[in-house]
């Protein structure tokens, strides 16, 4: 049997309430523009982290770049076209962000579910 009472995870603050749960009032990414870069060793990779790339896409609205081995021409160091598309995809994120902040029908949108 559960416990009524929530424990929060290690390293995360009390009491321990995510998206979702039951009475739940925080809503940490309304009005905000965010993305995650994951990365993997090949293209089929992308697979093992499409579900949560949809969760993150579909639900929280994040842009999601997904860069291969082939994406690096070292362990630190982007191809040319692939350091573009990065930059790009921050420099739209930027846009993004502040078209969301500067428009009061997008900050005032609340999650239906």
């Amino acid at each position: 049997m559960r416990s009524s009472s929530a424990v929060a995870p290690r390293g995360w603050s009390s009491p321990c309430r995510r998206r979702g749960t039951w009475g739940e009032t925080r809503v940490r990414l309304q009005g905000k523009a965010a993305a995650i870069v994951l990365t993997g060793a090949s293209g089929a990779h992308f697979l093992a982290v499409n579900d949560l790339r949809d969760v993150l896409a579909g639900s929280f609205a994040v842009q999601v770049l997904y860069l291969d081995h082939a994406a690096h021409l070292d362990r630190n160091t982007l191809t040319d076209d692939n350091a573009a598309l990065a930059a790009g995809s921050g420099s739209a994120l930027v846009d993004l962000a502040v078209a969301v902040r500067s428009s009061p029908a997008l900050t005032a949108l609340r999650p239906q579910v």
